[in-house]
């Protein structure tokens, strides 16, 4: 996934881990290219910490269900 903003773009990566309990985690990271990649990466981080922290355990939209 990424986005651009003028010449410059932030790409999202992921890393597999694993928890403190074992379990699978995976890792997000942004990396930034372009002249101003390292302010898009930051708004990037700043809007996936805001995901994390407001929206993270919310359940997903419905499924549609068809008749």
């Amino acid at each position: 996934m990424a986005t651009t903003d003028r010449a410059s773009h932030a790409c999202l990566t992921l890393r597999a881990s694993t928890g403190g309990d074992g379990t699978n985690r995976y890792e997000v990271g942004i990396i930034g290219h372009g002249p101003d990649g390292d302010h898009l990466a930051a708004h990037v981080a700043d809007q996936v910490r805001r995901w994390n922290d407001d929206h993270r355990d919310r359940p997903g939209r419905p499924t549609p269900r068809w008749p």
